[in-house]
């Protein structure tokens, strides 16, 4: 004894009903709805492969600063026991007894190479890290992609760099 309401009832359309206007519509649609598809796979694609450049240039950036870290730090330390070594030196010779011993000058002499090698190794890591440019290609990359698009509109006005930045 279970009645049907009529919203409850759930019936098919019927041909000749109001739906064919629905079909052509939807016929119309379709292939919108494929390229979108496309497209939208074709985006997710330049996307994927964008992320991945990015994330080689990231370990191949990470691995030079490590470098140039490392060489920096190495620099540093060798600058360390170079002034204490000259320090000793230069205390010894204030007391008179620079002729008396031949570590004033063993100390001095060791200072000296050690203060050299440690500027020397600095100076070295400055002019690598000047010459080191991180994420090249992803920048060359973003410059090809924005050519392309102004080939594509061409009314669209040139990009303008950011004050101080030559890129």
């Amino acid at each position: 004894m279970s009645e049907e309401l009529p919203h409850d009832r759930t019936e098919a359309p019927q041909a000749g009903d109001s739906t064919e206007p629905q079909g052509a519509f939807q016929a119309l649609i379709s292939p919108l709805r494929d390229f979108a598809g496309r497209s939208r796979g074709h985006a997710s694609d330049y996307f994927r492969a964008r992320i991945e450049l990015l994330t080689l240039e990231a370990e191949e950036a990470a691995a030079a600063v490590k470098g140039l870290a490392t060489s920096g730090g190495l620099g540093g330390v060798l600058l360390i026991p170079g002034y204490t070594l000259c320090m000793i030196a230069a205390l010894q010779a204030l007391a008179g007894k620079w002729e008396s011993s031949r570590f004033g000058l063993l100390a001095l002499v060791a200072g000296i190479v050690h203060l050299v090698l440690g500027v020397a190794i600095l100076l070295r890591t400055r002019s690598k890290a000047r010459a080191t440019r991180f994420f090249e290609e992803s920048r060359e990359q973003l410059k090809r992609d924005q050519e392309w698009l102004n080939q594509l509109n061409p009314t669209s006005p040139p990009p303008t760099s950011a004050p101080g930045n030559p890129d």
